[in-house]
C-alpha cells in the first residue's frame, strides 16, 4: 500500500522548485539564447495555454482524491474507465521528473563552471543526482526536510 510521507507543504515546495528552477531559470535562458528578444512573445502566446493545462491539476487537487496516495492514477483511471491511461500518465510523469532533474543538475554544473573553469558540468550533474538519490533512498521524509530547507 502506498504511504503518503510528504506533507502538502513539502509537495508544493517540490513542484514550485521544479517550476521555478527548470521553467524559469533554465528554460528562459535557453529560449533567450535561441530566440533572443522574441522569447517574450513566445511566453505571451503560450502562457494562456500553460494555464489551461494547469487547470485540470488545480481541479484534481481540490477533490478528495487529491489527498490520497496514488490519487492521480485513480482519478485518471476512473475518468477513462480503464487502467491504461492512468498507467501511461503516471509513467510519463516520472519520466518528466527525471528529465527535469537532469536539466537542473546539468544547469548547476554549468553554473559552477563559471567560477571553476576546470570543472566538468557532467561530473557535477552526476554528483547532484547521486546525492538526491541517496537522500531519497534513506527516506523520502529526509528529502522533504531538505526541500523545505
Amino acid at each position: 500500500m502506498l504511504k503518503r510521507e510528504l506533507s502538502k507543504f513539502e509537495g508544493y515546495a517540490t513542484l514550485i522548485g521544479i517550476m521555478v528552477g527548470a521553467g524559469i531559470f533554465v528554460a528562459i535562458g535557453e529560449a533567450g539564447k535561441d530566440t533572443g528578444p522574441a522569447t517574450f512573445l513566445a511566453y505571451l502566446i503560450l502562457g494562456p495555454v500553460t494555464l489551461l493545462t494547469a487547470l485540470p491539476y488545480i481541479v484534481f487537487g481540490s477533490t478528495p482524491l487529491g489527498n490520497v496516495a496514488g490519487g492521480a492514477y485513480i482519478h485518471i483511471s476512473r475518468t477513462f474507465r480503464r487502467y491504461l491511461p492512468g498507467f501511461i500518465t503516471m509513467w510519463l510523469t516520472w519520466l518528466t521528473y527525471i528529465g527535469v532533474l537532469s536539466v537542473l543538475s546539468l544547469s548547476v554544473g554549468n553554473y559552477l563552471k563559471t567560477f571553476v573553469p576546470a570543472l566538468n558540468p557532467k561530473f557535477v550533474a552526476t554528483a547532484c543526482l547521486l546525492f538526491f538519490y541517496i537522500i531519497n533512498f534513506i527516506g523520502v521524509k529526509n528529502y522533504g526536510r531538505l526541500q523545505n530547507a
